[in-house]
């Protein structure tokens, strides 16, 4: 199937300017928020279901759970703060048995809808107050801005253990997902050259996400009819093998309907103390 999805766009600019975006408290006025451009391109998708073999969070850099939430089961519990809070102590639970972690912290959530009232730039104070469906190409952190991260929300002892990943869990907060599916791209088809690291300066601290380019090489996953209890587990950073994989909303060609997306995104630092080498399983 053939999709469209945002990538970044290479420009002459870019050679004398850091790509940017603002998310302070208060912009400076009369100062663009971002100068990141962007270019719609297709691409060819598969179809998980259809694949031989399973995709791991080791190899392809994402992989479907099966897990049915017991207190997250619609989008009107995100009202919640009660259930919320035991959805991400739930989640924690799953991603520290399914990656054999000794230790998960859960660092951020985000809830995402294809409502008309939702925004792009959403609130950091305010997780509640839905945000769109990412289309633009993204790996939510480059290397440096998973250190950032590390150095922000672990201590010393923890920051020494011998493997440390940054991974999602994103659920569909509805039965079934038909409109603005996320994709991935697998992350061994994605080059140094198709990355782009971003500055995102905030009130307290400035952040590196990384913006993809289009190219040719990169190979696209999506889960069609994707349930509520088939949540992805993805990897954004990996202290063992690096990049993370890619990923982003498209508009679905053959969705039956055109019912709004619901979902939510768990960020987690997830420690093993065994040596990566030594660590089986396509989990991680």
């Amino acid at each position: 199937m053939d999709v469209s999805f945002k990538f970044f766009s290479p420009s002459p600019r870019y050679d004398t300017e850091k790509p940017y975006e603002l998310f302070l408290d208060e912009n400076p006025p009369d100062f663009p928020a971002t100068n990141c451009e962007f270019v719609f391109e297709n691409v060819k998708i598969a179809d998980i279901r259809t694949l031989p073999s399973r995709t791991t969070l080791d190899g392809e850099g994402f992989q479907v759970l099966s897990h049915k939430s017991s207190v997250l089961c619609n989008a009107a519990d995100i009202q919640d703060p009660a259930k919320v809070e035991a959805y991400l102590n739930q989640t924690i639970e799953l991603v520290k048995m399914e990656c054999d972690a000794s230790k998960v912290i859960c660092y951020d959530w985000r809830y995402r809808t294809s409502r008309p009232d939702s925004k792009f730039v959403g609130d950091a104070k305010d997780r509640v107050r839905p945000l769109e469906p990412a289309q633009r190409v993204h790996i939510d952190n480059t290397e440096r801005g998973a250190v950032g991260q590390l150095r922000r929300f672990l201590t010393q002892a923890e920051a020494n253990t011998a493997r440390i990943r940054l991974i999602n869990v994103w659920r569909p907060l509805c039965d079934v997902v038909e409109q603005w599916p996320l994709a991935f791209c697998d992350r061994r088809t994605i080059s140094n050259n198709d990355q782009v690291e971003v500055d995102r300066p905030s009130s307290t601290f400035i952040d590196y996400g990384c913006y993809i380019k289009h190219s040719p090489m990169q190979k696209w996953h999506w889960l069609s009819k994707q349930s509520s209890s088939e949540p992805f587990m993805f990897l954004v950073w990996d202290s063992s093998s690096g990049v993370g994989a890619a990923h982003g909303a498209f508009r679905n060609p053959v969705a039956s309907n055109d019912d709004a997306r619901h979902s939510i995104e768990v960020r987690l630092i997830v420690l093993n103390e065994r040596d990566p080498k030594d660590h089986a399983g396509g989990s991680g």
